[in-house]
């Protein structure tokens, strides 16, 4: 396997691959994908529904990449792949371009929630941000919405956006246990659902200013998808403690 990437699609789908390693159960693979990201300079970025996902130029670059051909990056050269991104995408975000800093801190909270430390023989990165051109939100991450059936269906948030930077900041310090149950659904689910779980704002983004800050930590908590359709069944969003009686009560 030789072939370049010819479009952003090819890319995103080695971008997926990538990812998919670091939920394998498979310790090989989640060493492959460990080594990529910790040594990786050069990134391809795509935003999934989960958030930021990252894969070196080096394996992003190449038709249909996956651990199988992990032999040949060696003989691979990244000034070729960095071309490649830099036609299909332009120049690479680099330190003091807009919005270089919000995706190196995408990345380093990446790192931190895959246990990764990446390394530190780099002056800088450098990111080339992809275009999803389908995205698909679960309902804790949309807040207002217009949207329209037919051949395509477009959505809009219109007077939020949630932040994925705090999001992750939040599972860092909290963990994927969730708040009012302390459920982790990896333990009932298996692989399937590891690291999967809801943030709840717990002061509710309807009712506050659309410049507030987000502190990850006071204004954010994991809650596993039934106990967030709770929080929020009745009129009145109930607190977390509030919830966690009827839960006890109910018990």
């Amino acid at each position: 396997m030789s072939d370049l990437i010819v479009s952003v699609e090819d890319a995103i789908r080695n971008i997926g691959t990538l990812f998919s390693y670091s939920q394998s159960d498979d310790p090989n693979e989640r060493a492959f994908h460990d080594k990529r990201i910790k040594n990786g300079k050069f990134f391809a970025v795509a935003n999934f529904q989960a958030g930021y996902r990252f894969a070196p130029s080096k394996f992003a670059g190449y038709v249909d990449n996956d651990v199988h051909h992990a032999d040949l990056l060696s003989q691979r050269d990244t000034r070729i792949t960095n071309s490649k991104f830099s036609e299909l995408a332009g120049e690479a975000l680099s330190p003091g371009d807009d919005g270089y800093q919000a995706i190196d801190d995408y990345f380093l909270d990446y790192c931190s929630l895959t246990n990764i430390e990446p390394s530190k023989h780099h002056r800088a990165r450098r990111y080339w941000l992809l275009q999803v051109e389908s995205t698909f939100s679960t309902p804790d991450e949309i807040v207002d919405e217009d949207c329209w059936e037919g051949g395509k269906t477009t959505i809009k948030v219109n007077r939020f956006e949630r932040s994925k930077a705090a999001r992750e900041k939040c599972l860092r310090h909290y963990g994927f246990d969730c708040s009012v149950c302390e459920l982790n659904l990896e333990d009932v689910y298996g692989l399937l659902a590891r690291n999967f779980i809801h943030v709840h704002h717990i002061v509710p983004l309807a009712s506050i200013g659309q410049n507030y800050q987000i502190d990850p930590i006071q204004d954010l908590c994991p809650v596993c998808p039934n106990c967030h359709a709770m929080l929020h069944r009745p009129n009145e969003v109930l607190s977390i403690d509030e919830l966690k009686a009827m839960l006890n009560h109910k018990a």
